[in-house]
């Protein structure tokens, strides 16, 4: 069943579109991308495109956008026109009678002049809001896309709390035996149950975090909280490549390029007639070029961060297994215990989770970085 066209059809239709169509026309897609986007399969690289087709924001955005050029027009003389011929409309409303009258056409005058005045000022056109809808898809693509890789983090800390609830059942199983040799005290025991129980809330309450993420991302894709696509995992990478090919001052440059706040500053600008107008945006341009470097340099400088922690994490791993060699040697010389040699290995075993978490925070400050350098930074 092709659920995410069923809730299309269902739900935004019946309540948004009356008889406009929200999703791209069927031939902008090939019947094979259709097909993709139709199955009931959750893809981390199909992200952008499920969203651009079933997002209820973007489809809302793009209602309003078909709906500000269906009444004001495309260019800003289109959209200001509209203004002015507002204006008449109100002055032809006007009576021109004694009494009452009078203050209704002094109401009618003074709305009218305002729309004359904002027609005069007007630097609006549908490319303005374009950009500002484009921006608000793009931002939603990225944070379904942390979210997505945040899923995965969580799994890998349920993944640490279960090994955690085995130990500590094992030590209360050993303790147990012990107590009943009389070489353990019973508040031990009581500790070891107590700390079990904890443990066993932390993990249903990381279950209940994972669901909700699962909900948050498939609902911003297009299906209901109450389905179940599968879900393919994260795409292969290798963050040390991806690392490598990064281009700052390219990067830089193509931030700016490509930022949607600063084209619709700068379209702004070009519709400027007024010198304080043209002033004004004069200075924002140049403003949002100076802020989007800072944004892209901080994003960068965030990655870097998290990339020397994941290259650290397998350093320390490294010396834990140093220490769980030297350990397993010591035990079978009879100079070490089994105990140091389980708690080396448990060290190990969990400094490998830290790597995993360590490589898909890292992997998600790429994705932000480079959604950044797409048009996203921050530019005010």
């Amino acid at each position: 069943m092709n659920i995410k066209r069923c809730i299309i059809g269902s739900i935004y239709i019946s309540t948004l579109l009356s008889s406009v169509v929200y999703a791209s026309p069927r031939f902008s897609r090939t019947e094979e991308e259709w097909a993709r986007l139709e199955d009931n399969i959750f893809d981390y690289e199909e992200i952008k495109d499920l969203i651009h087709e079933n997002n209820i924001t973007v489809l809302k955005n793009e209602k309003s956008l078909s709906d500000f050029r269906k009444d004001y027009g495309n260019t800003r003389d289109e959209v200001s026109n509209h203004y002015r011929e507002m204006a008449d409309d109100l002055e032809e409303d006007m009576t021109g009678e004694d009494g009452m009258a009078i203050i209704s056409d002094y109401n009618l005058q003074l709305q009218a002049d305002n729309l004359r005045k904002k027609a005069d000022d007007n630097l609006e056109d549908s490319y303005i809001y374009t950009k500002d809808y484009e921006l608000a898809e793009a931002e939603l693509v990225n944070t379904t896309k942390g979210e997505y890789i945040d899923y995965y983090i969580t799994q890998i800390s349920l993944d640490v709390a279960k090994k955690e609830l085995e130990s500590l059942k094992n030590n209360l199983d050993t303790t147990r035996v012990n107590y009943a040799a009389g070489t353990a005290l019973y508040t031990d025991v009581l500790r070891l149950e107590e700390d079990i129980a904890k443990k066993e809330k932390e993990i249903r309450e990381i279950e209940q975090s994972i669901e909700n993420a699962r909900q948050t991302v498939i609902v911003a894709c297009g299906w209901r909280a109450t389905d179940y696509p599968e879900l393919t995992g994260l795409p292969d990478f290798n963050i040390d490549e991806l690392i490598s090919n990064i281009n700052v001052d390219a990067d830089t440059e193509e931030a700016i390029l490509s930022n949607y706040t600063l084209l619709a500053n700068q379209r702004k600008l070009e519709n400027a007639e007024h010198e304080d107008n043209k002033d004004i945006y004069t200075k924002t341009v140049n403003d949002n070029k100076i802020r989007i470097r800072a944004s892209l340099e901080s994003s960068y400088r965030a990655l870097m961060t998290y990339y020397r922690t994941y290259q650290q994490s397998i350093e320390d791993l490294n010396n834990l297994k140093r220490d769980l060699e030297t350990a397993q040697v010591k035990l079978s010389v009879g100079s070490g215990t089994q105990k140091d040699m389980q708690a080396a290995q448990i060290a190990s075993e969990k400094q490998e989770f830290t790597i995993k978490k360590n490589l898909l925070t890292c992997f998600k400050a790429y994705e932000n970085y480079k959604a950044n350098v797409a048009g996203i930074a921050s530019a005010s």
